[in-house]
């Protein structure tokens, strides 16, 4: 098939006219075609080269590369951020002072094939990524299984140019078409074997959208697969047998949901069925890969369609939500069980940051903490502190970082404290939480609140409206919510006669209360003279 012909960044027309120069055909290939046909900016583009590994480190010899998956045929070009001389012109390796990368459409006198290009190179803000737009390392090496949703969406449609073209990573990563053969360890091929055909190397990609390769000379797709038709119905199918390709790396059980949450397609049958016949191979994942994967499922614009569907799927990396499948509620409050209420409240939740990953688990804690009232009515008492504790040891499993583990667990902690709606008590709710956290709690409350039986809303939401209005207020007034917040410290402290040691931290937690309490003016002569009629209180003990 023929597209609108797609308007390249400068660097990366100038590696395909570098290597062309050296008689190796390259084609941009994988999650930026389909993002081209998507009307998508993509946030990576991945070239294929039809040539062997040592034919295509000649080639690219005048550009600063890195060859980490030099072992499976894969060369990185390195074009932004810093200064540098050889990325963007690569015709005759002559001086390029602008680098090639740029800075988005500022001119570049040398950028792509030597001829003047005002598209100015590669932008070279995005992060860097080996994995050809997927976002995690591939160990195979290699553009491979490329492409994401990018959050910038772009006009661009039908591979059209857009304002945010040049908006690519530092590395543009080239990879020798090839075709693979055994998976022993289920996840990096035993066998791979170089060759000058396209078709080859789109023949051993996970899904059909994925597996397409454009062709600048001529602005054709070479679509073996059928995956523009594939985009047009919205369905992710695998790219021959699903069995085969999911043994070949059970992640790609993992990419097939969360492809469909964050384009919002559905799973075609055979390859559904296989994600979930399979879906114990997810067992045999590190966390780290099935984390990466997981946050991204969690973005998508589809996540309640995917979380309802492939519940057995998500409770295989997180077996401690399987008790939650099922289990009702019995409470006036709720309507549906708590793995449903779970999958509504993270679809109403923003997705951002950790919020949908804290709203996942959330009430994951609810079916080991229930008991039931004489009326046969369900109570969760203490189900938000066991939950945060389940949760850090979930996400120690899977590899996740401390600030994160921290972030979700202080959400899932105060997801159901309710202070009442009063300047006060929002004050010292505020000396708990800190004010970031307390305001994403305020996306947490609501998102948790649409997911409830609807004769409670209406007053919920007039609630945390209030409340957030209260916690905006107590901002704007500067109000503090920690000791370092003060007018007053530490040295105060010693020198109204508190003791060294631990006593000087218990005065200060002390005034923030009855600062928070509005009993005292966070100012130093009011708070130091708190502070010496505590000295003294302590004297007379």
């Amino acid at each position: 098939m023929t597209a609108s012909k797609i308007i390249l960044p400068g660097t990366v027309k100038g590696i395909i006219d570098r290597l062309s120069s050296h008689n190796i055909a390259a084609y941009p290939v994988g999650g930026c075609v389909r993002d081209f046909l998507m009307g998508r900016v993509p946030g990576d583009i991945d070239i294929a080269a039809e040539c062997t590994p040592e034919e295509l480190k000649e080639a690219l010899s005048v550009y600063r590369c890195s060859f980490e998956g030099f072992g499976y045929g894969s060369v990185c070009v390195h074009c932004g951020g810093e200064k540098n001389e050889n990325c963007g012109s690569g015709e005759s390796g002559e001086k390029n002072e602008n680098g090639g990368s740029g800075e988005s459409g500022e001119k570049n006198e040398n950028g792509g094939s030597g001829e003047k290009n005002e598209n100015g190179g590669s932008g070279g803000s995005g992060e860097n990524n080996k994995n050809g737009g997927s976002g995690e390392k591939n160990e195979s090496g290699g553009s491979g299984e490329s492409g994401e949703k990018n959050e910038s969406g772009g006009s661009g449609a039908n591979g059209e140019s857009s304002e945010n073209s040049e908006n690519l990573s530092e590395k543009i990563e080239i990879t020798c078409c090839r075709r693979e053969d055994g998976y022993s360890d289920g996840r990096r091929p035993d066998k791979v074997d170089y060759t000058k055909s396209i078709f080859d190397d789109l023949a051993r990609r996970d899904f059909t959208v994925n597996a397409m390769a454009y062709v600048p000379r001529t602005g054709e797709i070479i679509d073996p697969f059928g995956g523009a038709e594939d985009i047009r119905r919205g369905v992710i199918r695998c790219v021959g047998d699903p069995k085969r390709r999911f043994g070949e790396d059970a992640l790609r059980i993992l990419r097939a949901v969360r492809f469909a949450s964050v384009l919002g397609f559905s799973v075609e049958d055979n390859t559904a069925r296989a994600v979930h016949e399979m879906k114990d191979s997810l067992k045999k994942l590190s966390g780290a890969r099935a984390f990466e994967e997981l946050k991204k499922l969690l973005s998508g614009e589809n996540v309640l369609g995917v979380l309802m569907e492939y519940s057995d799927v998500i409770c295989t990396l997180m077996p401690e939500l399987a008790a939650s499948v099922g289990f009702d509620q019995h409470n006036p409050h709720h309507i549906y069980t708590v793995y449903e209420h779970t999958a509504r409240a993270v679809s109403a939740c923003p997705a951002r940051g950790v919020l949908r990953l804290a709203m996942l688990l959330h009430d994951m804690a609810k079916p080991y903490v229930c008991t039931v009232d004489s009326r046969g009515i369900y109570h969760f008492r203490g189900h938000p502190e066991e939950g945060a504790k389940m949760a850090e040891a979930l996400l120690r499993r899977l590899g996740a970082d401390r600030e994160c583990i921290k972030e979700v667990s202080l959400l899932i902690r105060y997801h159901d404290v309710r202070p009442s709606a009063t300047r006060a008590d929002i004050r010292k709710y505020l000396c708990a939480t800190g004010y970031p956290a307390a305001l994403e709690l305020l996306h947490i409350r609501r998102a948790d609140l649409s997911a409830q039986a609807p004769e409670y809303r209406a007053d919920g939401a007039r609630y945390i409206d209030e409340c957030e209005r209260l916690i905006l207020e107590a901002q704007a007034e500067g109000a503090p919510v920690c000791a370092a917040d003060l007018a007053a410290n530490g040295a105060d402290a010693a020198r109204a006669g508190i003791p060294q040691g631990p006593a000087v931290g218990e005065a200060l937690e002390r005034l923030l209360l009855l600062v928070s309490e509005e009993k005292l003016q966070n100012e130093h002569g009011a708070l130091t003279a708190e502070l010496r009629r505590m000295a003294a209180d302590k004297g007379n003990l």
